[in-house]
Protein backbone atom coordinates (compact mmCIF):
# COMPACT_ATOMS: atom_id res chain seq x y z
CA UNK A 1 0.00 0.00 0.00
CA UNK A 2 1.16 3.78 -0.60
CA UNK A 3 1.04 6.43 1.59
CA UNK A 4 -0.46 9.77 1.06
CA UNK A 5 0.46 13.10 1.93
CA UNK A 6 -1.79 15.80 2.48
CA UNK A 7 -0.95 19.33 2.73
CA UNK A 8 -2.52 22.76 3.68
CA UNK A 9 -1.59 25.97 4.69
CA UNK A 10 -3.75 27.44 7.06
CA UNK A 11 -3.86 31.10 8.49
CA UNK A 12 -3.85 30.82 12.32
CA UNK A 13 -4.64 33.52 14.72
CA UNK A 14 -3.29 33.36 17.97
CA UNK A 15 -4.06 30.59 20.79
CA UNK A 16 -5.74 28.26 18.03
CA UNK A 17 -2.90 25.94 17.67
CA UNK A 18 -3.52 24.40 20.89
CA UNK A 19 -7.66 23.97 19.69
CA UNK A 20 -6.08 22.56 16.79
CA UNK A 21 -3.21 20.10 18.96
CA UNK A 22 -6.79 18.55 20.86
CA UNK A 23 -8.63 18.81 17.54
CA UNK A 24 -6.58 16.35 16.04
CA UNK A 25 -3.87 15.24 18.49
CA UNK A 26 -6.35 13.14 21.16
CA UNK A 27 -8.62 11.67 18.62
CA UNK A 28 -6.35 10.28 16.03
CA UNK A 29 -3.15 9.63 18.60
CA UNK A 30 -5.79 7.76 20.73
CA UNK A 31 -7.10 5.46 18.44
CA UNK A 32 -4.37 2.77 19.33
CA UNK A 33 -3.57 2.46 22.78
CA UNK A 34 -0.16 1.03 22.43
CA UNK A 35 0.67 3.80 19.48
CA UNK A 36 -0.61 6.50 22.01
CA UNK A 37 2.08 5.71 24.91
CA UNK A 38 4.94 4.46 22.27
CA UNK A 39 8.15 5.87 23.66
CA UNK A 40 12.21 5.46 22.40
CA UNK A 41 15.55 5.40 24.65
CA UNK A 42 17.85 6.21 22.25
CA UNK A 43 21.00 5.57 23.39
CA UNK A 44 23.71 8.31 25.00
CA UNK A 45 23.66 11.87 24.92
CA UNK A 46 26.34 12.54 21.77
CA UNK A 47 24.17 10.37 19.56
CA UNK A 48 20.41 10.24 20.54
CA UNK A 49 18.77 12.68 18.39
CA UNK A 50 20.21 10.74 15.65
CA UNK A 51 18.90 7.60 17.08
CA UNK A 52 15.64 8.84 17.44
CA UNK A 53 15.24 10.28 14.40
CA UNK A 54 16.48 7.04 12.74
CA UNK A 55 13.76 5.43 14.79
CA UNK A 56 11.14 7.29 13.29
CA UNK A 57 12.16 7.84 9.60
CA UNK A 58 13.03 3.79 9.82
CA UNK A 59 9.95 2.15 11.96
CA UNK A 60 7.60 4.86 11.07
CA UNK A 61 6.59 5.68 14.47
CA UNK A 62 5.98 8.80 16.13
CA UNK A 63 7.08 8.95 20.01
CA UNK A 64 5.76 10.69 22.42
CA UNK A 65 8.31 9.93 25.29
CA UNK A 66 12.08 9.85 25.20
CA UNK A 67 14.13 8.23 27.76
CA UNK A 68 17.65 9.71 28.43
CA UNK A 69 20.46 8.93 30.34
CA UNK A 70 24.00 11.14 30.16
CA UNK A 71 26.51 8.99 30.14
CA UNK A 72 28.96 10.50 32.81
CA UNK A 73 26.79 9.91 36.47
CA UNK A 74 29.09 12.91 38.30
CA UNK A 75 26.55 15.67 39.15
CA UNK A 76 28.55 18.59 37.77
CA UNK A 77 28.38 17.28 34.15
CA UNK A 78 25.25 15.78 34.86
CA UNK A 79 23.63 19.40 35.56
CA UNK A 80 26.01 20.85 32.47
CA UNK A 81 24.83 18.14 29.53
CA UNK A 82 21.37 18.09 31.16
CA UNK A 83 20.59 21.30 29.63
CA UNK A 84 21.47 20.49 26.25
CA UNK A 85 19.50 17.58 26.41
CA UNK A 86 16.51 19.20 27.35
CA UNK A 87 17.23 21.98 24.83
CA UNK A 88 18.01 19.56 21.92
CA UNK A 89 14.60 17.43 22.45
CA UNK A 90 12.20 20.12 22.91
CA UNK A 91 13.65 21.81 19.91
CA UNK A 92 13.15 18.45 18.21
CA UNK A 93 9.45 17.78 19.65
CA UNK A 94 8.68 20.96 18.33
CA UNK A 95 8.87 20.29 14.29
CA UNK A 96 5.72 17.41 14.77
CA UNK A 97 2.22 18.41 16.30
CA UNK A 98 2.81 16.20 19.11
CA UNK A 99 5.56 17.02 21.60
CA UNK A 100 8.14 14.60 23.80
CA UNK A 101 7.85 13.78 27.31
CA UNK A 102 11.65 13.32 28.75
CA UNK A 103 12.29 10.64 30.83
CA UNK A 104 15.78 11.76 32.54
CA UNK A 105 17.28 9.05 34.41
CA UNK A 106 18.71 10.73 37.29
CA UNK A 107 21.17 9.48 40.20
CA UNK A 108 21.17 9.61 44.11
CA UNK A 109 24.61 10.06 44.71
CA UNK A 110 27.39 10.72 42.12
CA UNK A 111 30.88 13.22 42.71
CA UNK A 112 32.86 14.70 40.84
CA UNK A 113 36.01 12.95 41.13
CA UNK A 114 36.69 9.12 39.20
CA UNK A 115 37.74 7.69 42.66
CA UNK A 116 34.65 8.43 44.02
CA UNK A 117 32.14 7.53 41.38
CA UNK A 118 34.32 3.80 40.78
CA UNK A 119 34.16 3.25 44.47
CA UNK A 120 30.75 3.83 44.45
CA UNK A 121 30.04 1.72 41.17
CA UNK A 122 32.22 -1.04 41.65
CA UNK A 123 34.44 -1.43 44.84
CA UNK A 124 30.66 -0.52 45.94
CA UNK A 125 29.07 -3.53 44.42
CA UNK A 126 27.12 -4.99 47.47
CA UNK A 127 27.07 -8.80 46.74
CA UNK A 128 29.96 -10.30 45.73
CA UNK A 129 29.08 -14.30 45.23
CA UNK A 130 26.71 -14.59 47.83
CA UNK A 131 28.60 -12.37 50.16
CA UNK A 132 28.36 -8.23 51.26
CA UNK A 133 30.62 -5.82 50.47
CA UNK A 134 30.54 -3.83 53.87
CA UNK A 135 32.87 -1.26 52.61
CA UNK A 136 30.60 -0.36 49.10
CA UNK A 137 27.75 -0.76 52.00
CA UNK A 138 28.85 1.98 54.13
CA UNK A 139 29.68 4.34 51.34
CA UNK A 140 26.63 4.60 49.63
CA UNK A 141 25.00 4.69 53.21
CA UNK A 142 26.71 7.81 53.58
CA UNK A 143 25.93 9.46 50.32
CA UNK A 144 22.33 8.69 51.01
CA UNK A 145 22.61 10.13 54.65
CA UNK A 146 24.13 13.09 53.10
CA UNK A 147 21.87 13.93 50.52
CA UNK A 148 18.72 14.07 52.77
CA UNK A 149 20.66 16.46 55.13
CA UNK A 150 21.37 18.17 52.12
CA UNK A 151 24.87 18.36 51.56
CA UNK A 152 27.84 16.42 51.77
CA UNK A 153 30.75 18.80 54.06
CA UNK A 154 34.13 16.60 55.56
CA UNK A 155 32.34 13.36 54.36
CA UNK A 156 34.57 11.13 53.27
CA UNK A 157 34.09 8.25 50.80
CA UNK A 158 36.53 5.82 48.84
CA UNK A 159 39.67 7.51 51.52
CA UNK A 160 38.78 10.98 49.64
CA UNK A 161 37.08 13.88 52.00
CA UNK A 162 34.76 16.26 50.29
CA UNK A 163 32.02 19.58 50.70
CA UNK A 164 29.51 18.75 48.27
CA UNK A 165 25.90 21.58 48.33
CA UNK A 166 23.82 18.49 46.92
CA UNK A 167 20.90 20.37 47.40
CA UNK A 168 22.16 23.29 45.31
CA UNK A 169 22.89 20.50 42.52
CA UNK A 170 19.23 19.35 42.17
CA UNK A 171 18.07 23.18 42.59
CA UNK A 172 20.38 23.24 39.13
CA UNK A 173 18.47 20.52 37.40
CA UNK A 174 15.39 22.47 37.92
CA UNK A 175 16.52 25.22 36.59
CA UNK A 176 18.00 23.83 33.89
CA UNK A 177 14.45 22.31 33.01
CA UNK A 178 12.63 24.98 33.48
CA UNK A 179 14.84 27.44 30.91
CA UNK A 180 14.06 24.44 28.14
CA UNK A 181 10.82 25.23 28.30
CA UNK A 182 9.50 21.50 29.03
CA UNK A 183 6.06 21.54 30.27
CA UNK A 184 5.89 18.25 31.74
CA UNK A 185 9.36 15.81 32.86
CA UNK A 186 9.57 12.66 34.41
CA UNK A 187 12.62 12.49 36.41
CA UNK A 188 13.67 8.47 36.81
CA UNK A 189 15.10 9.28 40.02
CA UNK A 190 17.62 6.68 41.55
CA UNK A 191 16.55 3.62 39.06
CA UNK A 192 17.24 0.37 39.01
CA UNK A 193 18.12 0.66 42.96
CA UNK A 194 17.43 -3.02 43.09
CA UNK A 195 20.46 -4.31 40.94
CA UNK A 196 24.25 -3.32 42.05
CA UNK A 197 25.05 -1.16 39.05
CA UNK A 198 24.27 2.06 40.21
CA UNK A 199 25.51 4.60 42.85
CA UNK A 200 22.33 4.51 44.45
CA UNK A 201 22.31 0.46 45.18
CA UNK A 202 19.95 -0.58 48.26
CA UNK A 203 21.66 -3.92 48.25
CA UNK A 204 23.59 -4.34 51.60
CA UNK A 205 20.43 -2.59 54.00
CA UNK A 206 19.95 0.92 52.60
CA UNK A 207 17.08 1.32 51.37
CA UNK A 208 15.60 3.19 54.52
CA UNK A 209 18.81 5.65 53.55
CA UNK A 210 17.64 5.39 49.83
CA UNK A 211 14.34 6.19 50.67
CA UNK A 212 15.03 9.00 52.99
CA UNK A 213 17.36 11.05 50.25
CA UNK A 214 14.85 10.22 47.35
CA UNK A 215 12.21 11.95 50.08
CA UNK A 216 14.74 14.79 50.23
CA UNK A 217 14.77 15.30 46.73
CA UNK A 218 11.09 15.17 45.65
CA UNK A 219 10.52 17.43 48.16
CA UNK A 220 13.25 19.87 47.77
CA UNK A 221 12.65 19.97 44.14
CA UNK A 222 9.08 20.57 44.40
CA UNK A 223 9.50 23.56 46.97
CA UNK A 224 11.70 25.12 44.66
CA UNK A 225 9.36 25.26 41.92
CA UNK A 226 7.11 26.89 44.19
CA UNK A 227 9.65 29.50 45.74
CA UNK A 228 12.07 30.18 42.83
CA UNK A 229 9.34 30.27 40.18
CA UNK A 230 6.11 31.01 42.05
CA UNK A 231 4.39 27.81 41.11
CA UNK A 232 1.27 26.08 43.32
CA UNK A 233 2.01 23.40 44.64
CA UNK A 234 -0.41 21.85 42.23
CA UNK A 235 1.38 23.37 39.48
CA UNK A 236 4.99 21.59 40.46
CA UNK A 237 3.64 18.47 40.71
CA UNK A 238 1.77 18.62 36.72
CA UNK A 239 5.29 19.94 36.05
CA UNK A 240 7.98 17.49 37.28
CA UNK A 241 6.95 13.82 37.65
CA UNK A 242 8.75 11.09 39.88
CA UNK A 243 8.94 7.30 38.52
CA UNK A 244 10.14 4.40 40.76
CA UNK A 245 12.25 2.03 38.71
CA UNK A 246 12.77 -1.50 39.67
CA UNK A 247 14.11 -4.15 37.51
CA UNK A 248 13.28 -8.24 37.13
CA UNK A 249 14.72 -8.19 40.73
CA UNK A 250 11.80 -5.48 42.45
CA UNK A 251 9.63 -9.00 43.05
CA UNK A 252 12.45 -10.90 45.00
CA UNK A 253 12.40 -10.24 48.82
CA UNK A 254 15.15 -8.17 49.99
CA UNK A 255 17.17 -9.98 52.84
CA UNK A 256 17.56 -7.28 54.83
CA UNK A 257 13.82 -7.14 54.77
CA UNK A 258 12.17 -10.78 55.50
CA UNK A 259 8.97 -11.13 53.74
CA UNK A 260 9.25 -7.88 51.71
CA UNK A 261 10.16 -7.82 48.20
CA UNK A 262 13.00 -5.28 47.25
CA UNK A 263 10.36 -2.48 45.26
CA UNK A 264 8.13 -2.34 48.43
CA UNK A 265 11.33 -2.66 51.03
CA UNK A 266 12.60 0.64 49.05
CA UNK A 267 9.53 2.55 47.98
CA UNK A 268 9.61 5.97 49.03
CA UNK A 269 5.63 6.45 49.82
CA UNK A 270 2.97 7.48 47.57
CA UNK A 271 3.35 11.17 48.16
CA UNK A 272 6.26 11.38 46.46
CA UNK A 273 6.30 9.19 43.64
CA UNK A 274 4.02 9.49 40.28
CA UNK A 275 4.68 6.44 38.14
CA UNK A 276 5.75 2.78 38.91
CA UNK A 277 7.87 1.36 36.45
CA UNK A 278 9.66 -1.93 35.43
CA UNK A 279 13.17 -2.51 32.79
CA UNK A 280 12.37 -5.45 31.60
CA UNK A 281 14.43 -7.59 28.98
CA UNK A 282 14.20 -10.39 26.05
CA UNK A 283 16.23 -13.18 28.73
CA UNK A 284 15.10 -15.85 25.97
CA UNK A 285 12.82 -17.35 28.50
CA UNK A 286 9.21 -16.29 27.58
CA UNK A 287 7.76 -19.16 26.05
CA UNK A 288 7.35 -18.50 22.47
CA UNK A 289 7.58 -21.72 20.90
CA UNK A 290 10.70 -22.70 18.77
CA UNK A 291 13.68 -20.96 20.56
CA UNK A 292 11.60 -20.11 23.56
CA UNK A 293 11.56 -20.85 27.09
CA UNK A 294 9.89 -23.54 29.01
CA UNK A 295 6.15 -22.95 30.45
CA UNK A 296 7.87 -22.83 33.64
CA UNK A 297 10.28 -20.24 33.00
CA UNK A 298 7.35 -17.94 30.54
CA UNK A 299 5.88 -18.34 34.19
CA UNK A 300 8.78 -16.91 35.97
CA UNK A 301 8.86 -13.81 33.38
CA UNK A 302 4.92 -13.21 33.73
CA UNK A 303 5.57 -13.31 37.37
CA UNK A 304 7.60 -9.86 36.92
CA UNK A 305 5.17 -7.84 34.87
CA UNK A 306 2.60 -9.46 37.29
CA UNK A 307 4.43 -8.15 40.14
CA UNK A 308 4.29 -4.51 38.41
CA UNK A 309 0.77 -4.71 37.84
CA UNK A 310 -0.19 -5.71 41.46
CA UNK A 311 2.36 -3.04 42.96
CA UNK A 312 0.96 -0.26 40.47
CA UNK A 313 -2.58 -1.66 42.00
CA UNK A 314 -1.33 -1.65 45.66
CA UNK A 315 -0.43 1.87 45.55
CA UNK A 316 -2.96 3.51 43.44
CA UNK A 317 -0.37 4.70 40.46
CA UNK A 318 -0.33 4.85 36.63
CA UNK A 319 2.86 2.21 35.66
CA UNK A 320 5.22 2.09 32.51
CA UNK A 321 7.96 0.06 31.62
CA UNK A 322 10.94 2.57 31.32
CA UNK A 323 12.91 0.56 29.34
CA UNK A 324 12.41 -2.63 27.11
CA UNK A 325 14.34 -4.55 24.38
CA UNK A 326 16.56 -7.07 22.37
CA UNK A 327 19.08 -9.06 24.41
CA UNK A 328 22.18 -10.80 22.62
CA UNK A 329 22.50 -14.06 22.09
CA UNK A 330 26.04 -14.36 23.93
CA UNK A 331 24.11 -13.53 27.43
CA UNK A 332 22.09 -16.90 27.44
CA UNK A 333 24.05 -19.43 25.09
CA UNK A 334 21.83 -22.12 25.51
CA UNK A 335 19.12 -20.01 23.59
CA UNK A 336 21.57 -18.73 20.77
CA UNK A 337 20.67 -16.22 18.16
CA UNK A 338 19.72 -12.22 18.48
CA UNK A 339 16.70 -11.69 16.41
CA UNK A 340 13.31 -13.05 18.17
CA UNK A 341 10.29 -11.51 17.07
CA UNK A 342 8.39 -13.63 19.28
CA UNK A 343 9.70 -11.49 22.00
CA UNK A 344 8.55 -8.03 20.09
CA UNK A 345 5.15 -10.00 19.66
CA UNK A 346 4.62 -10.86 23.50
CA UNK A 347 5.49 -7.59 24.50
CA UNK A 348 2.87 -6.12 22.02
CA UNK A 349 0.07 -8.26 23.09
CA UNK A 350 0.74 -7.57 26.75
CA UNK A 351 0.85 -3.61 26.19
CA UNK A 352 -2.37 -4.11 24.68
CA UNK A 353 -4.11 -6.10 27.29
CA UNK A 354 -3.30 -3.05 29.86
CA UNK A 355 -5.64 -0.96 30.96
CA UNK A 356 -5.24 2.55 29.63
CA UNK A 357 -7.87 4.69 31.99
CA UNK A 358 -8.20 4.89 35.60
CA UNK A 359 -6.03 6.10 38.38
CA UNK A 360 -4.41 3.06 37.47
CA UNK A 361 -3.23 2.44 33.97
CA UNK A 362 -0.45 1.91 31.03
CA UNK A 363 1.26 5.35 30.89
CA UNK A 364 4.48 4.47 28.76
CA UNK A 365 5.89 1.84 27.38
CA UNK A 366 9.54 2.63 25.87
CA UNK A 367 11.77 0.50 24.08
CA UNK A 368 15.17 1.24 24.27
CA UNK A 369 17.68 0.58 21.34
CA UNK A 370 20.76 2.17 22.42
CA UNK A 371 24.21 2.67 20.72
CA UNK A 372 24.44 1.70 17.23
CA UNK A 373 25.16 -2.11 16.81
CA UNK A 374 24.98 -2.85 20.63
CA UNK A 375 22.52 -5.88 22.05
CA UNK A 376 19.38 -3.50 21.86
CA UNK A 377 20.00 -1.98 18.57
CA UNK A 378 16.73 -2.96 16.05
CA UNK A 379 17.05 -1.06 13.57
CA UNK A 380 20.87 -2.47 12.43
CA UNK A 381 20.51 -5.42 10.00
CA UNK A 382 21.55 -8.72 12.26
CA UNK A 383 17.53 -8.64 13.42
CA UNK A 384 15.41 -8.11 10.66
CA UNK A 385 12.72 -9.92 11.98
CA UNK A 386 12.58 -8.04 15.14
CA UNK A 387 12.69 -5.12 13.02
CA UNK A 388 9.75 -6.30 11.10
CA UNK A 389 7.31 -7.36 13.76
CA UNK A 390 8.64 -3.99 15.63
CA UNK A 391 7.55 -1.93 12.49
CA UNK A 392 4.31 -4.17 12.09
CA UNK A 393 3.10 -4.03 15.55
CA UNK A 394 4.15 -0.46 16.65
CA UNK A 395 4.54 1.14 13.68
CA UNK A 396 2.81 2.96 10.33
CA UNK A 397 3.54 -0.61 8.23
CA UNK A 398 0.22 -2.26 6.86
CA UNK A 399 -2.32 0.23 9.39
CA UNK A 400 -5.28 1.75 8.18
CA UNK A 401 -4.71 4.89 10.51
CA UNK A 402 -3.30 8.50 9.90
CA UNK A 403 0.07 7.92 11.45
CA UNK A 404 1.48 11.64 10.99
CA UNK A 405 -0.04 15.03 11.86
CA UNK A 406 3.10 17.46 11.37
CA UNK A 407 2.96 21.65 11.66
CA UNK A 408 5.80 23.87 11.57
CA UNK A 409 6.34 25.84 13.45
CA UNK A 410 4.16 25.41 16.63
CA UNK A 411 4.26 28.83 18.37
CA UNK A 412 1.09 29.17 20.42
CA UNK A 413 0.01 32.46 20.98
CA UNK A 414 1.30 33.59 17.55
CA UNK A 415 -0.41 34.45 14.36
CA UNK A 416 0.98 33.46 10.99
CA UNK A 417 0.73 30.85 8.18
CA UNK A 418 0.67 27.30 9.07
CA UNK A 419 1.72 24.33 7.11
CA UNK A 420 -0.52 21.30 8.40
CA UNK A 421 0.51 17.83 6.44
CA UNK A 422 -1.35 14.59 7.36
CA UNK A 423 0.25 11.20 6.35
CA UNK A 424 -2.84 8.34 5.80
CA UNK A 425 -2.89 5.27 4.26
CA UNK A 426 -4.44 5.41 0.29
CA UNK A 427 -6.73 2.01 1.27
CA UNK A 428 -8.84 4.68 3.41
CA UNK A 429 -9.46 8.07 2.90
CA UNK A 430 -11.17 10.29 6.06
CA UNK A 431 -12.17 13.78 6.15
CA UNK A 432 -10.38 15.93 8.73
CA UNK A 433 -11.69 19.07 10.03
CA UNK A 434 -10.53 21.49 12.39
CA UNK A 435 -13.64 23.91 14.41
CA UNK A 436 -12.01 27.51 15.31
CA UNK A 437 -13.65 28.73 18.68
Amino acid sequence: MKTRRLKHSLAIGPYLVAVLFCLLTCPLLGADAVRDRIGWYPGYASYSLTNLNDGETHLGVQYLHVNQNISSRHMDKFNADSLQIFNTFNAYGQTSLHRLTVHLITPIGSYYTDVQETALLIDGDTEVNGTINQTGVDDRKRVFQDIANGDGNGATVAGVTYNYAWDSKYKQLVDNIVASGQTQTVLRLGHEFDGVGFPHSVRGGNHEDYKDAFRHIVTLMRDYLQTEYGMTATEAWDFLKFEFCFTGNGHRENPSTPGLSYAESAYPGDDYVDFVSLDFYDTREWDIGSGGGSPAQSDQILVKLDHLVNFAYTHGKPYGIAEWGLWDGLSYPDKPGDDNPGYIQNMHDWLKAQPTSGSVHLAYHIYYNGMPGDRHDILNGDVPNSKAAYQQLFGAVNTDEIRGIHMYPIQTGTSGTYTLEVDYNASQERDIWVEFK
